[in-house]
């Protein structure tokens, strides 16, 4: 028993002198950084997605600030991984997604793709499966620009917004940072706008398969999730009465979708889009907004 204990006594005790020596080694390191000032500054980084999203942007919108895409442009080549794609961290791992939106940028920055990096990228995403392995976030991106079909997407209906608070599903049921994503995602892919992109840049060399032949990875049918969310859509697209008055919802065809043209502000410099009902619903069930909820779903 007492040798029991004296091991135990031992084990804490190296324990706590390596603790206490990782602190002082950490301590250090981190006043070794401070500027002579007393403070720390630091360059505030993400991965490659965000800056090359900011030229498809400029792109999408027709709005290209030549001086600014050239820097970004040059950031970009210059954290191109030895893989030959952009990862998500600091010397981390090939990431496809990001690694196509770097490459689709920096195409529309005007790079060749015969350049030695643009080669280099594109030979490492088709290594990998082609831009048809993107996440959802990036495959929405393509299908923006025209470079995949939009029923290659995954997608949340836009109709979700009004289901009623007693449904199985309601938006308010989610986190609010997933609320902020997936309700301006449905948005898009319900009205489905297209990129102006004004010098028509297109990215087929990144697919292995052109994606209008590749039937088997876009094919809605295969997709069981989908089905179920048809047999909830098809009534409210074409309208049904009987489906508006039991569950209280509209479809997008009953919502107005306006392109804001004179909502611009040099604080938002950005298109506004507006959602506009054009009738009630049948039976004024509990749709978001009216404040209305039927007696026999009270409880």
């Amino acid at each position: 028993m007492t040798q029991r204990v004296g091991t135990a006594y031992l084990a804490e005790t190296l324990f706590e002198e390596k603790l206490e020596q990782a602190i002082v080694k950490a301590r250090d390191a981190l006043l070794s950084l401070q500027h002579p000032g007393a403070y720390w500054c630091f360059e505030l980084e993400a991965d490659c997605t965000i800056p090359a999203e900011y030229i498809l942007l400029m792109h999408y919108m027709a709005e290209v600030d030549e001086a600014l895409q050239a820097k970004i442009a040059h950031y970009l080549r210059e954290h191109q991984g030895d893989h030959g794609g952009w990862p998500l961290f600091y010397g981390g791992k090939f990431d496809m997604s990001c690694s196509v939106k770097v490459y689709y940028a920096l195409k529309l920055a005007g790079d060749s793709t015969n350049a030695p990096h643009m080669v280099k990228a594109r030979e490492a995403i088709l290594a990998h499966g082609g831009a048809a392995r993107s996440n959802v976030f990036t495959r929405m991106t393509l299908a923006l620009f025209g470079q995949l079909p939009w029923h290659g997407v995954p997608f949340t209906p836009v109709e979700i917004i009004l289901f009623p608070r007693w449904f199985l599903f309601h938006i308010n049921k989610v986190s609010y940072w997933s609320r902020t994503v997936m309700i301006p995602l449905s948005i898009l892919c319900s009205v489905k706008p297209k990129a102006k992109n004004p010098r028509q840049v297109d990215i087929r060399e990144l697919f292995v398969t052109p994606p209008e032949d590749d039937h088997d990875r876009y094919s809605r049918k295969r997709k069981k999730l989908y089905r179920g969310i048809a047999i909830i859509q098809l009534p409210a697209s074409k309208g049904c009465p009987p489906f508006q008055e039991r569950f209280g919802i509209m479809s997008v065809s009953q919502c107005q979708f306006v392109q804001g043209e004179n909502m611009r502000s040099p604080e938002k410099d950005m298109s506004t889009l507006q959602v506009r009902r054009l009738h009630k619903p049948v039976g004024q069930r509990d749709v978001p907004g009216t404040g209305h909820v039927p007696e026999d779903r009270k409880h």
